[in-house]
Order: structure tokens, then C-alpha cells, then sequence
């Protein structure tokens, strides 16, 4: 093969890696995620993980979302509670990212603001409560942010399209990231008996560890230099 020919190769690779880099840019603007929140590296997302909880070592962790997120797709739900709001946040982001990398669809929506769209009677930006529910179910990978049992109104029925959402992608091998405001626990009396948001979610803040349906995160507070 001729020098031309390897430099043709180089090019034609070096202008694919810039396409498909385009294109994980798109979707995850698509996505909803911010921009200060795209691209966040191995290293950094391995900082925001509890060694207090994961026994395993943090590393495992993170080598099993960077490295293996396949893997990640054999499970209905991945959760995310500890640190504070903004480390929760930027875990979830991070692993949306990784995940619509895998050439997949994905979006984020903050779970008050998805309450307040269930619970409004009326059609919001013209689209009806069902046909968001529509739309959330068909997205590869959904992030859920900042899950509270509180704001569910037990006039209203936001438990019951969250319970259509999740029960339909966790039926059809769609992934769901879920972060929780609260610790999730093992035994949640409040959640055990308030169904308000639920049977999905409040069976979710009681799964403490990973098993075969749920992939467990917990993320501390970033310490300060």
C-alpha cells in the first residue's frame, strides 16, 4: 500500500471520529444536557461515587459505566441518591452521556417539573398528559432527576402516568436513570405506605443495593481542596 493510501486512511478515520463526535454532541443537546455537563471523563465521575458505600471500590464502578455500558442495559433502572443536588446532577448527566454514546436516544426531565406537567388537566405547549407519556416511553435511556415521594399529589394522578412510564420501559428493556433528593433505605416506612408517587417509585427508594433490575449509585458530596 502507497504512502497516498495510508494518508487517504488517516484522513477518512480522522474525519469519521469528528462525524460520530458530532453527532454524541447532538444528541446530547438533544437530550437536554447542559452544556457544562457533556463530556465529564472517567476520572472525574469516579470522584463523585461513595467508597463508604461501594465496597467494590469506586473504580469498578466507573469502569463498568465507561467501559462496559452495554452491561448497563440488562437492567431496567439505574439510581443515583447521596452528596447534594449538584452531584447528583452531574452523575446523571454523566451517565446519560455515556449511554446515548452507545448510539442511543435519550433525554432528561426533572421529575417536579414532570409532576407539574402529569397534573396539569389542561394540555401543556399543546402537548396532552398522555401523549408526554407517549414520548417519554421511547426514548433509549431516560434520566429522571431529583425524585421526591413529597410532591406527589394524592389528588391527582402523576403516580399513576409514572407507573405507565416506567412499567412500560422497564417491560421493553429501556433503560431509566432515577436520582432520589432523599437516601434511598432498605426499609422506608413513608415510602412503604405512600403510593401517591406510585408503586415504581416507591418500591425504587427501598432498593438499597444493585441486583438484576437495579443498577445502585450512591455519590458523595465533592470534597473541597
Amino acid at each position: 500500500m502507497s504512502d497516498i493510501d495510508e494518508k487517504m486512511k488517516k484522513v477518512y478515520r480522522l474525519r469519521r471520529a469528528r462525524q460520530l463526535a458530532l453527532a454524541i454532541l447532538q444528541r446530547a443537546r438533544d437530550a437536554g444536557i447542559p452544556e457544562q455537563h457533556m463530556r465529564i471523563k472517567e476520572e472525574e465521575f469516579k470522584e463523585l461515587i461513595s467508597e463508604n458505600f461501594h465496597k467494590e471500590g469506586k473504580d469498578i464502578v466507573a469502569s463498568s459505566i465507561y467501559n462496559e455500558p452495554d452491561t448497563m442495559f440488562n437492567r431496567s433502572f439505574i439510581t443515583i441518591d447521596g452528596g447534594d443536588v449538584e452531584v447528583r446532577k452531574r452523575a446523571g448527566f454523566a451517565i446519560l452521556f455515556r449511554l446515548i454514546a452507545c448510539d442511543k436516544s435519550g433525554f432528561h426531565e426533572n421529575c417536579a417539573s414532570l409532576v407539574h406537567k402529569f397534573q396539569s388537566f389542561k394540555a401543556t405547549e399543546g402537548i396532552s398528559r398522555n401523549d408526554l407519556a407517549e414520548s417519554l416511553k421511547e426514548y433509549d435511556v431516560l434520566f429522571i432527576s431529583e425524585c421526591r415521594i413529597q410532591i406527589f399529589n394524592p389528588s391527582h394522578e402523576s403516580g399513576s402516568f409514572f407507573d405507565e412510564v416506567l412499567g412500560y420501559r422497564s417491560d421493553h428493556n429501556k433503560l431509566t436513570i432515577i436520582s432520589f433528593s432523599d437516601a434511598i433505605t432498605k426499609d422506608d416506612p413513608m415510602a412503604r405506605k405512600d403510593k401517591d408517587c406510585g408503586e415504581y417509585l416507591s418500591t425504587l427508594i427501598q432498593r438499597y443495593e444493585t441486583d438484576n433490575t437495579v443498577y445502585r449509585i450512591r455519590v458523595e458530596q465533592e470534597k473541597k481542596a
